[in-house]
Parts: C-alpha cells; sequence; structure tokens
C-alpha cells in the first residue's frame, strides 16, 4: 500500500478488521504508535463471519448476506488491514477466495507501519486522550 493511500483519496475501499474499539481509537495494539484507523476505512471485524463462541465459519449463505448487507460485495478494489495482518487474511480469504471478490488486497504490515509515521489516521483521540488511553493501559 503506497503511503498516503486512502479511501477519501482514491477508489479503493479499506476494511478495518480490527474489534471495533481498534477503529474507534480506544484501544491500540501494544507495537503500534498511535490509535485510530486509516482515513475513509469501514470498520467490520473479521469475527463477524464465525459462529459465536464455536470457531466455526458461517454458513455460506448466512455469509454472502453478511458481505451484502455490510456492502462488501462490488467491483471496488479492496484492502483489508488490522495491527499486523492476522485478523485482515480473515476478510481477505472470505471476500476473495470463498465470495470471488476480484481485486481484494491484504496491507500486511497495516496498523502497526502505518501508525509509525506521520501520515493521518482517523479516531486518533489527540494529545490529552491518548495520554489518558496510555495512562489507563499500564494500571
Amino acid at each position: 500500500m503506497s503511503s498516503g493511500i486512502s479511501s477519501k483519496e482514491s477508489k479503493i475501499k479499506l476494511l478495518d478488521a480490527r474489534p471495533v474499539g481498534f477503529f474507534k481509537g480506544d484501544v491500540r495494539h501494544d507495537a503500534a504508535s498511535r490509535y485510530g484507523t486509516l482515513p475513509g476505512a469501514q470498520s467490520f471485524s473479521h469475527d463477524q463471519w464465525f459462529v459465536p463462541k464455536a470457531g466455526l465459519l458461517k454458513s455460506r449463505g448466512d455469509i454472502e448476506s453478511l458481505a451484502k448487507s455490510a456492502g462488501l460485495i462490488h467491483d471496488q478494489e479492496t484492502v483489508s488491514f488490522c495491527n499486523t495482518g492476522h485478523w485482515a487474511a480473515t476478510n481477505w480469504f472470505i471476500l476473495s477466495e470463498l465470495l470471488g471478490q476480484t481485486g481484494v488486497k491484504m496491507y500486511p504490515e497495516s496498523m502497526v507501519a502505518w501508525s509509525k509515521t506521520d501520515l493521518p489516521l482517523e479516531n486518533d483521540p489527540g494529545r490529552i486522550g491518548t495520554l489518558w488511553r496510555d495512562f489507563k493501559r499500564i494500571l
């Protein structure tokens, strides 16, 4: 993914595979330098594809319905990301390999790498919010 790319500046759909707390900037991965998400990203947590507490994928019909209702069935290039690539792989696999969507890619370095640049983030809590979140992390 080229530096500075965001869905606001291009026709790429950015899909944040992390749980919503990461997307909202409430929590961050230990290796990430900042909180938030890529500009213009859509939140779609990887765990939505699974039967709760079963470790099994939902039925193909349920997966197709979920993808359609989330607006993930389209002709637009999609880039899935998370913190380090592992959750993003689930979204990539479901969309590309199971549902046959073309143009689905992964940003394997994801938020850990992006957060260490001076590139913009959405849902960044700002200086005071970051200090507060970091303080709560050490308690």
